[in-house]
């Protein structure tokens, strides 16, 4: 037990140390970079989840909130190491598992993700009444619109917390 206190001490210390904003550049500039010479340019989902975590910083938000059918796009979020947790929605057991394994993300899984705007709504409201975040914290989500194919994210929101009225 008490070597788990310690390397759980040791792991706070390390992460309480880092320059996110520096980190957010220095991965952001190794990313347009190296697209620039293979002649690509940033696809949307890169350019939005860069731009989540930019946001993210600028209005010190507590949490980002993605709806991800496959993962990639709280994969694509967390590469940025923000300093915010992320939480990933999905409805697949399996993608959940999978992001399990990925640095910052939480899993939770959904029956379905129809009505994004409600889902992100319902969940922001529920880690508000978990403990997880406060009312008026900053939460900055992303997802597809309603016309897009799973793994194409391209929207981005910012969402004040609030309690059940």
């Amino acid at each position: 037990v008490e070597c788990v206190k310690t390397m759980a001490e040791i792991i706070k210390a390390a992460e309480d140390s880092l320059d996110y904003m520096q980190e957010y550049l220095r991965m952001r500039t190794y990313t347009v970079e190296s697209k620039k010479e293979r002649g690509q340019k940033l696809d949307i989902q890169e350019s939005v989840s860069s731009s989540v975590v930019k946001t993210a910083l600028d209005t010190d938000s507590k949490l980002l909130l993605v709806l991800s059918h496959t993962g990639a796009t709280a994969r694509a979020v967390v590469k940025y190491k923000p300093h915010a947790p992320c939480i990933a929605i999905t409805p697949s057991d399996q993608t959940a598992r999978q992001l399990n394994l990925s640095r910052g993300v939480f899993p939770r899984v959904v029956g379905s993700m129809i009505g994004s705007d409600q889902i992100l709504q319902h969940n922001c409201t529920k880690l508000v009444e978990e403990g997880v975040i406060r009312e008026g914290d900053v939460v900055v989500c992303s997802h597809g619109d309603h016309t897009s194919a799973p793994g194409s994210t391209s929207v981005m929101k910012i969402l004040i917390a609030k309690s059940r009225s």
